[in-house]
């Protein structure tokens, strides 16, 4: 047994050894007093969590506010994320989300500084490895939505929840397509996040081989960049995608540059044209930049985008994603056609599920611009179907393509008899329904023709809920079974999330998705296996085929009718 060590308050050895002693019990009681538990001990350093509980008294670990990289402050605003090294505070609190990245619409504070993670972790850690599903938030690259309620995934018990924080709007997408200023800052971030989970997942429970990234909206296309992106795919195994792709039309920024000049010019940091072939002076605008408040480049953003027009707001939101040779090599829709590349990528080996909604288009609903109801006229044939045929070819919309949209979705009908849901629809399907698809089929495809290990999978949620009405699932609305805040009154919306999350979560241990209400098995979605799509509702079933039409016109002949205009 040890010899108890005697204290005493003379100048020596001793009393320095006692000093040690008591400096180290004073730091034990305190972490016990702060924190319920101390679980994670990191290459990082050790982390501290706090034990909590579901509605249903089910116990888990929350650690929020962990920070991934370096704050991107002064020079490293409009730079890739810099990862964080050491620390000085070891160990490390992380007891609360921290403040949201500047964006749109935000509740509650915000600070530059918000290059955080959250990790939620059910049952008891270590027990056995679990696998880890990492969250990128919607929200148009521009809005950060409000923090999950993760409930009713760790009543799940067997997936770990990463919440990842990432830089939005110009602070994460401005690019002026020049090395100087790149853009797809937001991009890296996450990649930075999914770095840093690699490393220290297994700290926490974690099986780093069981990672599954998957994310809503913007989070959904970012999920599909990661997929196509180079410096990503070591980094994760599966991949969900709800109501999201890179090809959609409001996903990629086709011309950066003037919207960078524009900006730089509306906060008297002068962007030199073109013209200008020095690259030293070309680059002093980011110099400038970095020298503001972020405040002033926050509102010049979001001023910047409210003096578009409507058709613009609706379809391309300025700060997004960009062809940059490095993160994005080139056209979302050329890579997914580039067996090369995808091979070089690994999808094969990659497990996916990709979904839509029923109503995506309800987001011309949310734009106080648009008509009340929405109708065809002016605005739908002279704007917004011009504007959706440029962001998804890349091209000047021919009269002839524009024409073949107006009549697939007015159908010969009077106009004043089309519904404002028909308007939507020719909205959704262009940004939301036929990127999703093509994602799919493409990855699908291959997949099954190369015979690979992953396998792609497509459901439609085809669910209306009471309280909706005629909008039934509206865009983002199934964020809500998946992260619902409260125990639903309704028994089809509480079995809905029960099967949605149980799905998911199974999907991200094994790769295939199953649920106890689900009463079938989820077929693969690919040409040759009849693109089944897996129609979820209260009664769910396997639909073959079931946008067919929608592909035929959209991937068959618009194509066609713009290439003949050229």
């Amino acid at each position: 047994m040890a010899r108890p060590v005697s204290c005493v308050l003379t100048p020596g050895p001793a009393l320095l050894l006692c000093l040690q002693l008591l400096f180290a019990l004073v730091q034990h009681l305190q972490a016990q007093l702060d924190t319920p538990e101390v679980i994670a001990d990191t290459s990082w350093g050790r982390i501290y969590g706090q034990r909590k509980k579901t509605r249903d008294a089910l116990e888990y670990y929350s650690f929020e506010g962990i920070p991934y990289a370096l704050p991107p402050l002064g020079f490293l605003r409009f730079a890739k994320p810099v990862p964080v090294i050491g620390r000085t505070l070891n160990p490390y609190k992380a007891y609360a989300v921290k403040p949201s990245c500047y964006g749109v619409g935000v509740t509650g504070p915000v600070s530059e500084d918000c290059l955080y993670l959250d990790i939620y972790v059910p049952g008891t850690p270590h027990q056995r490895r679990k696998s880890v599903m990492v969250f990128f938030h919607g929200g148009g690259f521009v809005t950060a939505t409000p923090q999950p309620s993760v409930d009713a995934i760790m009543s799940q018990g067997g997936t770990i929840l990463v919440v990842v924080h990432y830089r939005l709007g110009p602070f994460g997408f401005l690019s002026g397509a020049e090395r100087f200023l790149k853009g797809n800052f937001g991009l890296w971030d996450q990649t930075m996040a999914l770095r840093w989970v690699r490393s220290n997942i297994a700290a926490f429970g974690g099986d780093p081989g069981k990672v599954t990234i998957f994310g809503s909206s913007a989070g959904a296309a970012s999920v599909a960049y990661h997929v196509l992106a180079p410096p990503s795919k070591r980094f994760f195994q599966r991949a969900i995608m709800m109501s999201g792709s890179a090809s959609a039309t409001w996903a990629i920024q086709r011309d950066p540059r003037p919207v960078a000049r524009q900006l730089a010019e509306n906060l008297n940091c002068s962007y030199p044209s073109d013209a200008v072939t020095d690259i030293h002076v070309r680059a002093l605008v980011v110099t400038c930049l970095r020298l503001l408040k972020a405040e002033q480049i926050f509102q010049a953003g979001l001023n910047l985008f409210l003096t578009q027009s409507t058709a613009t707001k609706l379809v391309e939101f300025l700060f997004v994603p960009v062809v940059d040779g490095e993160f994005v090599l080139e056209d979302p829709r050329v890579m997914l056609d580039n067996h090369t590349y995808l091979m070089n990528q690994g999808v094969i080996e990659k497990d996916i599920i990709v979904g839509v909604a029923n109503n995506e288009g309800s987001l011309l609903f949310g734009n106080s611009a648009v008509p009340k109801p929405p109708d065809f006229g002016d605005f739908f044939d002279k704007d917004l179907i011009p504007r959706l045929l440029f962001q998804r070819y890349g091209v000047p919309a021919s009269a002839s393509a524009v024409r073949a949209v107006s009549e697939y979705y007015s159908a010969n009908i009077p106009r004043q008899f089309l519904s404002a849901l028909g308007v939507a629809h020719a909205y959704a399907d262009p940004a939301f329904v036929i990127p999703a698809i093509e994602f799919s089929r493409s990855i699908g495809d291959f997949q099954t023709l190369l015979k690979g290990r992953g396998k792609t999978y497509f459901y439609y949620f085809d669910y209306c809920p009471f309280y909706t009405g005629a909008l039934c699932m509206m865009h983002g609305l199934d964020n809500l079974y998946l992260f619902p805040p409260f125990q639903f009154i309704d028994a089809s919306d509480d079995k809905i999330t029960r099967m949605f999350v149980e799905l998911l979560t199974s999907f991200s241990a094994s790769g295939v998705p199953r649920a106890a209400d689900l009463g079938l098995r989820w077929a693969t979605f690919s040409s040759f296996t009849g693109n089944n799509v897996l129609r979820l509702n209260g009664s769910p079933e396997m639909k073959p085929d079931l946008f067919s039409h929608k592909e035929e016109f959209w991937l068959k002949r618009v194509p066609t009718l713009i290439s003949q205009n050229r």
